[in-house]
């Protein structure tokens, strides 16, 4: 998390430039006392960066390329095998969980290009788990494997990206997040793989769901939910309301897991998978069963939670490995929620001039959010008003979730329209990555400053270097430190969010999902706050 600051100091280096390359010198890129007439060349790392894999020591393995081109066909069969069988679910919508699964499923939209990455993966974790049953280690598949190979095989026709060959010199950042590390570009890129900070599990080395260290079955989830865990409703003493939801906004901004789901690509349409349904069989179903004297859900006669896997992301040049998550939103704090992770989501946010991002009006009220004129597959306004849209689809989740978006989208249009009036001569880009720049700069100084002493203490902000520099610039970016956001905490930062609300509310938390009511209100985003 650290590293997250110190990317926003290192862009104030690029200003001045001291090499023929204009990058910074530093930590960060290249060392200062480097020769300036030679232009930076950012290296290539020696071995593809590895997660789970307890040894970084491989031989290139000779595997026959006739077994590849073999196992990569198979693969993809079984791959469309599973996709042809899945015929396009029917939810009934007398059945208890029917608007929650819908709810659920529009707040983890899937993606064409979501869709499309996960293919590969899927190709690429059953070649793997091929090889691992004819005898090769994990470390020989992951790292042994000549890439130039694999793309030969069918997999290359479906593996979706190349690596980045060089980074522009910019002030800016890319919206993908792409070359924000300019030696290892797609680091931390939007679509890339979560890293981990434990190794893998997994009950054949691959893909399938773990199981106990005697091979059995794990444990029911809801079972040991129920029996570990309170949910307190007391208040808390130490800090106010704002630290979950802050929390949650920022992890947002750092991470983003799809459920997988049906997906037709002609017309976007998705659906989530009826897998407490037993006529519907898929690999990723994994629901979970209730029991009857279950003390939530009983009440409602629910006797099972339809629980999905989550999509997958292919590695880089599609190499071959155990499952990996995908995150769909740049593991940088860089507004994401606001400006959205790629360039189709940014097009949809920003105004046609100016550099002002698009709002929306009501009645006398401006100033507010887009609204997005489709929300009414999901919207649950009593009074029949249209939700809101911003860089990430959980902006209605709560109204102080969608206060905090239209907090920055104000803040983004203000300094907006105060560059464009002292700098007439400035293009459209320019104000906008500039009014840009300042609001992720402003997010990532909340966070740091403010947020994150509340949350870990003051003792560990000075412990782990994280306090923020009074002033002057910071180049202690570090290139070799993957900055990738964590699987484990994007798993568990928002539930940790929603563990610290106050239990006593003025109204249940399950009446204002995707409610943007409060916010119509002529005092709503003040309200919000209070």
């Amino acid at each position: 998390m650290a590293k997250l600051w110190l990317a926003f100091g290192s862009l104030f280096l690029i200003f001045y430039s001291i090499d023929a390359s204009h990058i910074s010198c530093g930590k960060s890129f290249i060392p200062c006392d480097a020769d300036p007439t030679v232009p930076f060349t950012p290296a290539v790392a020696a071995h593809p960066r590895v997660y789970g894999i307890s040894s970084a020591q491989f031989q290139r393995q000779q595997v026959p390329e006739p077994l590849i081109r073999v196992t990569a066909n198979e693969a993809m069969r079984e791959i469309h095998q599973i996709t042809n069988n899945t015929k396009e679910p029917q939810i009934d919508p007398r059945m208890p969980l029917a608007a929650a699964i819908k709810q659920y499923c529009f707040l983890h939209p899937m993606s064409a290009k979501a869709k499309a990455f996960s293919e590969a993966a899927y190709v690429s974790s059953l070649m793997a788990l091929r090889l691992k049953n004819l005898g090769l280690r994990e470390s020989e598949i992951t790292v042994g494997l000549d890439p130039k190979i694999l793309m030969k095989s069918v997999l290359g026709d479906i593996c979706p990206r190349q690596a980045v060959e060089s980074c522009t010199d910019s002030e800016y950042r890319t919206i993908s997040g792409s070359c924000n590390n300019v030696k290892n570009s797609l680091w931390g890129t939007a679509y890339e793989p979560f890293q981990r900070l434990t190794s893998a599990y997994y009950s054949d080395g691959i893909q399938s769901i773990r199981d106990s260290k005697t091979r059995q079955t794990l444990p029911n989830t809801r079972e040991l939910s129920f029996n570990l865990f309170e949910n307190p409703s007391l208040e808390q003493s130490v800090v106010n309301e704002m630290v979950p939801f802050w929390l949650y906004f920022i992890s947002s901004d750092l991470g983003e897991i799809i459920p997988n789901q049906y997906f037709t690509p002609y017309n976007n349409i998705f659906k989530p998978f009826p897998c407490c349904d037993a006529s519907f069989v898929h690999p990723d179903c994994l629901p979970i069963h209730l029991s009857s004297n279950d003390i939530f859900y009983s009440r409602s006669n629910v006797t099972c939670l339809p629980y999905t896997r989550s999509l997958p992301a292919p590695r880089n040049l599609c190499r071959l490995g155990h499952r990996e998550q995908i995150n769909t939103v740049t593991s940088f704090l860089d507004a994401s929620t606001i400006y959205g992770s790629s360039k189709e989501q940014l097009e949809k946010l920003r105004a046609p001039e100016g550099g002002l991002l698009i709002t929306s009006s009501y009645g006398s009220l401006q100033d507010l959010l887009p609204q997005d004129i489709q929300s009414n597959d999901y919207c649950q306004s009593p009074t029949r008003k249209r939700c809101f849209f911003s860089g990430t689809s959980d902006t209605n989740l709560l109204p102080e979730i969608s206060a905090l978006h239209m907090l920055f989208v104000r803040q983004h249009n203000h300094l907006a329209k105060a560059f464009k009036n002292l700098n007439r001569h400035w293009s459209d880009e320019r104000i906008f990555q500039e009014a840009r720049k300042i609001v992720i700069a402003q997010i990532q100084h909340i966070t740091f400053n403010e947020f994150l002493p509340v949350l870990i203490g003051h003792d560990n902000i000075k412990e782990f270097d994280l306090k923020l520099k009074d002033s002057g610039y910071s180049a202690d970016y570090d290139v070799e430190i993957d900055s990738t956001t964590l699987n484990e905490f994007t798993t568990i930062a928002t539930v940790a969010a929603f563990s610290l609300l106050n239990g006593r509310r003025r109204k249940a938390i399950s009446e204002r999902f995707n409610n943007p009511d409060e916010l119509y209100d002529p005092e709503g985003i003040e309200k919000a706050f209070l």
